[in-house]
């Protein structure tokens, strides 16, 4: 008979620290939901500084800012009133703004880019394929392509598969960077890599618009081939020059 008092009098001290520590966290929960409070009323004053009087939230919403219901039905109403704000605003300037569609960017309608670095804004471009290079050979062909760019009135384009980004912006080139075979093959052999590499070409031909093409090497030979035959081109490839 003692040995079970003992033993629900020990069970009762258990349920007594425990209740102590669920109060205990409940008045923690209370401190949280105070701060909460004080901070939503806060931004909904803030809101209330920013956005038309027809876009504050409703007296019901604010009901239930002061009462403390659903933290995202709060949420939900200030954003409706941001995103009513919002949409107003751009219904009065989308008159005046200059739209492009999404066909014009697949369809080369939008301008291509100009070339600002060194003077002569809008000079044609001329790409450049330098992929299978090493660092060493690609310095030695800049001189050469820079000089022969100028006595065209041109700008060259760099398409490389060397990551010698530093060696092209000490020179002021335009360059675009394609990984090498060697990359492609350690981060997936599987993946249909020439496919990804024609649309790739093919974007860059309409973000730049090159009126000549030139190619140094085998690989960049290889290269310029299966530009010839993407899919993604609904045109013949501007003048090729071959070295």
């Amino acid at each position: 008979m003692q040995a079970a008092l003992e033993e629900l009098e020990l069970s009762l001290q258990k349920a007594n620290r425990r209740i102590n520590r669920l109060q205990g966290e409940r008045k923690q929960l209370e401190a949280l939901l105070d701060k909460r409070d004080d901070q939503i009323q806060r931004l909904n004053r803030e809101l209330g500084r920013h956005l038309p009087a027809q876009t504050l939230p409703s007296e019901g919403a604010a009901r239930i800012i002061g009462g403390r219901a659903s933290f995202i039905s709060v949420l939900q109403s200030i954003a409706h009133g941001v995103g009513s704000w919002l949409a107003r605003r751009q219904s009065k300037t989308e008159g005046a703004a200059t739209k492009v569609q999404i066909s014009d960017l697949t369809h080369g309608q939008v301008p291509p880019l100009a070339a600002r670095r060194g003077g002569d804004v809008g000079q044609p471009i001329v790409g450049v394929v330098l992929f299978g290079l090493d660092k060493e050979k690609i310095e030695q062909l800049l001189p050469i392509i820079e000089r022969d760019c100028c006595s065209r009135g041109m700008k060259p384009l760099c398409l490389v598969d060397l990551d010698a980004f530093e060696l092209l912006r000490a020179h002021g080139l335009i360059f675009e960077y394609l990984p090498p075979m060697e990359e492609r093959d350690r981060f997936d052999r599987s993946l249909h890599w020439d496919l990804y590499i024609q649309r790739r070409l093919a974007i860059i031909r309409r973000k730049w618009n090159p009126v000549r093409v030139v190619a140094f090497g085998e690989s960049a030979m290889r290269m310029l081939t299966l530009w010839s035959l993407s899919p993604f081109e609904d045109k013949p490839l501007p003048t090729v020059l071959t070295e």
